[in-house]
């Protein structure tokens, strides 16, 4: 620290929790997810506090990385590159009856920051291995965004074979899906688009 222009060793800064920030030699490091305050002090006296706020999101690079959001949906998540799954089905990361079927209830209610960037050549299926108190077979990736879910910033290009949405089939009160983007090529044997038989939209 300075004082006067000059360097001064009479103030410390200090963090309160340091799995969210440290300090070591005067510089402050942002290690983790939560909130903290800087605590600048004179002779021991605290003169300062400067509150920090930290939202840490777990980078998704691969599609391994992508399909682990099944087992923690309720994490915060940021896509740093597109992903091309070559044609691959994927199932929902939940299902509309096991969404609501508590204890284990399974609906997105993390943040997915797609940062730009797409995700490719993916095939939205009902998984009945997945889901199997699902008796709805309505295909997404995502599947429920529940309450504090967050689906932004994402382009998705997909093949639709299976009636249901691509993003998501059902977002709660308190969930949000926004500035996504969808193009998609549709392929069933489902004659016609009803309101029962419905496909391709960013929520079902």
């Amino acid at each position: 620290f300075t004082l006067g222009g000059e360097a001064s060793t009479d103030y410390t800064l200090t963090s309160t929790d340091e799995k969210v920030a440290t300090v070591e030699n005067g510089v402050v490091t942002l290690v983790g997810g939560g909130s903290a305050k800087m605590v600048v002090a004179y002779n021991g006296s605290t003169v300062l506090e400067i509150p920090v706020t930290v939202v840490a999101y777990t980078p998704i690079r691969t599609v391994e990385e992508f399909e682990a959001i099944y087992s923690n949906q309720a994490g915060k998540y940021m896509l740093m590159n597109d992903l091309d799954f070559q044609g691959a089905e994927f199932s929902a990361f939940s299902g509309w009856n096991s969404a609501f079927d508590k204890p284990t209830f399974s609906a997105f209610t993390g943040i997915f920051d797609g940062n730009g960037y797409a995700i490719k050549n993916i095939v939205p299926k009902h998984d009945a291995a997945r889901h199997p108190s699902d008796t709805s077979t309505d295909a997404s990736i995502f599947g429920v965004i529940g309450n504090g879910g967050v689906i932004r910033n994402l382009k998705v290009i997909a093949n639709i074979k299976y009636r249901g949405g691509v993003v998501a089939s059902l977002v709660n009160v308190g969930g949000l899906v926004e500035n996504c983007y969808v193009e998609c090529t549709v392929a069933s044997s489902v004659a016609g688009i009803s309101a029962s038989n419905c496909f391709g939209g960013i929520v079902f």
